[in-house]
């Protein structure tokens, strides 16, 4: 299951900031020196010879972009991002080769990232974009208290999920019909789906309702 990214700058801003330059130095670039015996210094035009590939992660876990990059003098690397793949906005702080998204969530599904080179008397250059795709995480949960007693009020079964406090949906059929209380004597299937917009996760029991 895919969110469409289509979401304002703003709400992304707080993930940027997040997102932090892997303590990398540099890129794999080149220096090109003089041949042995002239003087001088050759130079050469900023270039990638590595651009940044596609990454596909779930929500909460790191993504990892970078490229690799030449010339002479040596360029400057910065990162930016884009929402839809044509605005572009610089990410703070990010001027490394590797750039990671720190926990990125489902709605920085579809997002585009680019790293730009600077050399002096240069224009910049910007490397091909790559797409973060970012999917649910998933979550366990688990299902009690599946045998209780009749006593005329309406019955319940205990969800607990990991991660912890995730928010749920349960629904109770009896006899493959949907029933909002489950309170006399009988056997209720339960369906239980996670509701949060980072997990997913579903599960079923039965709920048994003995009479006294």
């Amino acid at each position: 299951m895919r969110a469409v990214a289509l979401f304002a700058l703003a709400a992304v801003t707080p993930t940027i900031a997040g997102a932090q330059s892997a303590g990398l130095a540099g890129g794999s670039h080149h220096a090109l020196s003089d041949t042995i015996g002239t003087t001088g210094t050759v130079r050469s035009a900023p270039a990638f010879t590595e651009h940044p590939r596609d990454v596909a992660t779930t929500a909460f876990v790191d993504a990892r972009f970078s490229v690799a990059y030449s010339g002479q003098p040596l360029p400057s690397v910065s990162w930016q991002f884009s929402t839809d793949g044509a605005s572009w906005n610089d990410v703070p702080g990010a001027t490394t080769a590797a750039l990671v998204v720190r926990s990125p969530v489902v709605a920085h599904d579809g997002t585009h990232w680019r790293a730009r080179l600077n050399a002096p008397g240069a224009e910049p250059l910007f490397s091909n974009a790559a797409r973060l795709s970012v999917e649910k995480a998933p979550a366990t949960i688990r299902v009690d208290a599946l045998t209780q007693t009749y006593d005329g009020t309406r019955r319940s079964v205990v969800v607990t999920t990991v991660p912890a406090g995730l928010r749920v949906n349960v629904t109770y059929l009896r006899d493959g019909v949907p029933v909002a209380d489950p309170v006399e004597p009988d056997t209720y299937e339960v369906l239980i789906e996670v509701a949060g917009s980072n997990h997913a996760g579903t599960a079923r029991a039965t709920l048994t309702i003995e009479p006294r």
